[in-house]
C-alpha cells in the first residue's frame, strides 16, 4: 500500500451541513494503480465559523497540519485449531490520523465523522439490563441507533470504536492520533471529517480502489513492535515487511521519532533487508519519562510509509491472574511469598472496586514492594465513576498496568444477547467503554499503562478489535483447559504457538503478553510440566513478551493445590524468563532458514540487530486426557541461516541449573549447533558481542531465591 505524504491544510467556509464539507480527487502524490489495497486520497479542509472573506484569507495557513493517515487492514492468520465465528463482512481494519497544531492555540481535537456521521454520537452507551446499579458499566455500538445505523455508516465499514490521542505537550509538535476500528473494510468512498473544540473541521475523502482479497492481507507493511528496554533509553522497532525477500531487499530508508530525524543514529543490520523482518534500535539520548507518549515515523526504501504511536514502558512480565489464596492477611502474605519464590513479578487482582482499594492500603503496597510484585488493578464489571478513578488511580503505587477488563470479548457475546444484538454484530460492544476508561486512568495516573486481556470467542477478529485499545495486550490462549473443552486438538505445541500468531498479527505494534493455563480450574487436569514449559516456550517463540499464568488456588494449610511437579517447573521456566527478559521483553519473531530432523521444532525470535534467540521443542511427546509423555533426542544437529552480516561471536544455551556454553560453528551464514540431549525444550541464545556467558551467570546467580 503506498503511503502518504502530509499535507496542509486548507480552510474553506463553512456552509449548512450536511453540505458542510468539499471534497476533491486531487491526490498529495502520485498513486499506484495497481495496489489492490485502500488507498487514501487526501485533502485537509477547515471551516471557518464565519464567512468574511477577509477572515478567510487571513486564516488560510491554519494551525492544523496532515502528518499521516492510512487504512490499516487486519493480518488474519487462521488460529491453529480453525474454530471460529466468521463476522459480517470482514475482514475489517484500522483508520489511523495523525495531525499537529502548529498553532499557538490549545485548540484539540473533539470528534471524527465517518460520511458525515458524528462517531461520538452514534457511539452513545446504552446501560446494561441487567447491572443496572452500575451505571458507567454501559455498552457501545451503532446498532443501538435509533431505527438501526444509518447505510452511510455501513458503507464505512460499520464503526466500532474510536480513540482521539493527544501527545505529551513536551514532544514539541502537539500532535494528535486518531484510530477508527472498523469494522469491515468500507464498501464506498468514505469522508473523515475531524472537528476540534474551536469549531474548526478538517475533511479527509477516503477513497477505496475495487477487489480488495483477504489473500493479500497478509502481504502488507505493519509496524511489527514499537518498544522500549526496561531502562527506556532504546527504543526498538521491527518492521514487517513481508515481500522482502533476497532476490527483492527492502530497507528503512527515513525514521523519525517526536518529528526529529534520527535515521543516522540507529543501529541496523543489512542483513535483515532480506528477512521480512527488519529490526533496527534507537538510542536515546535520554530516557523516556515512564507511561509517555511519543510519534514514531517510519519510512522504507519502497516509499511506502508507516505511523504510529509509542508509550515508554516495557512489556515485560510474569505474572499470576487471580487468587483464591484461602484466608485473610496471613495467607495472603504466604501467597505473596510463594509468587516471589517462583519469580513471578506482578499479580492481577480479581475484583472491582472493593478489590482496587483493598490493594491501596498500605500494607498491601508494602507487601507488593517487599517481594517485587507490581499489581494490576481489575475493572471487570466495576464501573467506576470518575470521582473514584481519581481518588484510586496514582502514580506512586506499586502498580504494573491498570487492567481495564477481563475478556471483553466473551462479554461482548453474553451482553449482546441481552440487548437483542445479532450474534455476528456483538464483537466490541465494551470497546468505546474501555476507551473512556482509558483516558480517564491516563489522566488520573500519566505514568502507568493500561492493559486487558482478550479471550478466545469471535476468533481471530476479537484480536484485531481489541488489539490496539490498551497500551499492553493480552490474550487467553489456554492449554489444555481448551483441548478438555474440546475445542482443540491434544497438541500445546500447535495450539499455542498458532493461536499466539494470530494474537501476535492483531496487537502490532504493542507489546503483547499470553495467558496461560496452569491449574485444574474448569474440571481439566492440570498441564503436566512438560505441557507447561511447551506452552511457555511457544508463546515466546510467537512473540509473547511476558507470560501470565490461570490461575492461583491456595488451601489454608497446604499452600498451593497444584501439583507440585508443574508449580516447581513454573519456577524454573519462570527464572529462565526472568534472566532472559532484556532479550524477551524487545524480540519479535523473525522466519530464518533452519535445517534440522523432523522431529525438531525451531523458531527464532531477533532481539535488536545483536541477539537472536531460539526456541528448541522436541516434538517426540504425546499428551492426552491422560497425561504427558516424551522421547528424548540425543545429540541432535540445527542449522540455521543467519542474516547477512550476524556474526556469532558467543552462544548460550539455558538448561535448568542455568546458562551453559554452546560450541557453535559458522560458515558464511551459516550457524550449526548441536542440541545434546534434549528431553522437551530448549531456549539458546546467540549474540554479536563476546562475554554472554560470563554475563548471564552473574544474572542468574543474583536471581537465586
Amino acid at each position: 500500500m503506498p503511503h502518504l505524504s502530509a499535507g496542509k491544510i486548507t480552510p474553506v467556509r463553512r456552509h449548512n451541513p450536511p453540505a458542510a464539507f468539499r471534497h476533491s480527487n486531487r491526490t498529495l502524490r502520485p498513486m499506484l494503480a495497481n495496489r489492490r489495497c485502500s488507498i487514501l486520497v487526501i485533502l485537509m479542509m477547515g471551516c471557518l465559523p464565519g464567512t468574511d472573506t477577509a477572515s478567510h484569507a487571513a486564516d488560510r495557513t491554519g494551525p492544523w497540519k496532515l502528518i499521516y493517515a492510512n487504512i490499516e487492514p487486519d493480518r488474519l492468520k487462521p488460529p491453529a485449531d480453525g474454530n471460529l465465528v466468521p463476522l459480517q463482512n470482514g475482514p475489517g481494519a484500522y483508520l489511523r490520523i495523525v495531525v499537529a497544531n502548529r498553532g499557538p492555540d490549545a485548540d484539540r481535537i473533539t470528534d471524527v465523522a465517518l460520511n458525515g456521521v458524528s462517531l461520538r454520537l452514534a457511539l452513545q452507551g446504552r446501560s446494561h439490563p441487567r447491572v443496572q446499579q452500575y451505571p458507567f458499566y454501559k455498552q457501545h455500538s451503532i446498532e443501538f441507533m435509533k431505527g438501526g445505523p444509518p447505510k452511510v455508516l455501513l458503507d464505512a465499514g460499520r464503526p466500532l470504536w474510536y480513540r482521539i490521542l493527544p501527545s505529551n505537550p513536551t514532544t514539541g509538535i502537539g500532535w494528535t492520533e486518531i484510530l477508527v476500528r472498523l469494522r469491515h473494510w468500507n464498501l464506498a468512498k468514505l469522508h473523515v471529517q475531524l472537528k476540534t473544540a474551536t469549531g474548526h473541521r478538517m475533511a479527509i475523502p477516503v477513497q477505496t480502489a475495487p477487489g480488495v482479497q483477504p489473500m493479500t492481507l497478509m502481504k502488507n507493511v505493519h509496524i511489527g513492535l514499537a518498544t522500549l528496554n526496561s531502562a527506556r533509553d532504546r527504543l526498538y522497532v521491527y518492521m514487517l515487511v513481508p515481500t522482502a525477500s533476497k532476490q527483492n531487499p527492502v530497507s528503512i530508508e527515513s525514521i523519525k521519532v517526536d518529528g526529529t530525524e534520527i535515521t543516522a543514529t540507529t543501529n541496523r543490520l543489512s542483513g535483515y533487508n532480506r528477512t521480512g523482518v527488519i529490526p533496527l534500535v534507537v538510542p536515546l539520548a535520554k530516557a523516556w519519562p515512564k507511561g509517555s507518549f511519543h510519534l514514531l515515523d517510519c519510512r522504507l526504501s519502497t516509499g511506502e510509509r508507516r505511523v504510529c504511536s509509542v508509550r515508554a514502558f516495557n512489556g515485560f512480565a510474569v505474572m499470576m491472574f487471580g487468587a483464591n489464596f484461602g484466608g485473610p492477611r496471613p495467607f495472603i502474605e504466604r501467597g505473596f511469598k510463594e509468587f516471589h519464590e517462583h519469580y513471578i513479578d506482578s499479580w492481577v487482582s480479581p475484583g472491582g472496586t472493593g478489590s482496587w482499594r483493598q490493594i491501596s492500603e498500605d500494607w498491601w503496597q508494602a507487601m507488593a514492594r517487599r517481594y517485587g510484585i507490581r499489581l494490576q488493578p481489575n475493572h471487570h464489571h466495576a464501573g467506576q465513576t470518575g470521582a473514584e478513578v481519581r481518588q484510586l488511580a496514582k502514580s506512586d503505587m506499586h502498580t504494573l498496568a491498570y487492567w481495564l477488563f477481563d475478556e471483553p470479548d466473551v462479554n461482548d457475546y453474553f451482553d449482546g444477547e441481552h440487548h437483542g444484538v445479532p450474534l455476528p454484530l456483538r464483537l466490541g460492544l465494551h470497546a468505546q467503554r474501555l476507551v473512556r476508561l482509558s483516558g480517564s486512568l491516563r489522566t488520573a495516573d500519566p505514568v502507568h499503562p493500561t492493559t486487558l486481556v482478550v479471550d478466545k470467542t469471535f476468533r481471530p477478529q476479537n484480536y484485531h478489535t481489541y488489539g490496539q485499545l490498551p497500551d499492553l495486550v493480552q490474550a487467553d490462549i489456554y492449554y489444555p483447559l481448551a483441548a478438555h473443552a474440546k475445542q482443540a486438538p491434544w497438541d500445546p505445541l500447535a495450539y499455542m504457538y498458532g493461536d499466539t500468531q494470530s494474537a501476535r498479527a492483531a496487537f502490532m505494534p504493542k507489546p503483547m503478553n499470553i495467558v496461560v493455563s496452569a491449574s485444574p480450574d474448569g474440571g481439566a487436569r492440570p498441564p503436566k510440566p512438560g505441557e507447561e514449559r511447551i506452552a511457555v516456550y511457544a508463546s515466546v517463540a510467537a512473540g509473547a513478551h511476558g507470560i501470565c499464568y490461570y490461575w492461583y488456588n491456595a488451601a489454608r494449610e497446604a499452600g498451593c493445590q497444584w501439583v507440585v511437579d508443574t508449580w516447581a517447573e513454573i519456577a524454573i521456566l519462570n527464572r529462565q524468563l526472568q534472566l532472559l527478559s532484556p532479550w524477551i521483553g524487545v524480540g519479535f519473531p523473525v522466519e530464518l532458514p533452519v535445517k534440522t530432523p523432523d522431529k525438531l521444532w525451531v523458531k527464532t525470535i531477533a532481539a535488536g540487530t545483536d541477539a537472536l534467540l531460539a526456541v528448541v521443542i522436541n516434538r517426540q511427546y504425546i499428551s492426552s486426557p491422560d497425561g504427558f509423555t516424551s522421547t528424548p533426542m540425543e545429540q541432535t544437529p540445527v542449522e540455521l541461516v543467519l542474516p547477512e552480516g550476524f556474526a556469532v561471536a558467543s552462544a548460550a544455551s539455558i538448561e535448568n541449573d542455568g546458562p551453559r556454553s554452546l560450541a557453535v560453528t559458522q560458515t558464511g551464514d551459516t550457524v550449526r549447533f548441536n542440541t545434546g540431549s534434549l528431553d522437551v525444550a530448549r531456549l539458546v541464545l546467540l549474540t554479536r558481542r563476546k562475554g554472554l556467558l560470563n554475563h548471564l551467570r552473574t544474572r542468574w546467580a543474583e536471581l537465586e531465591r
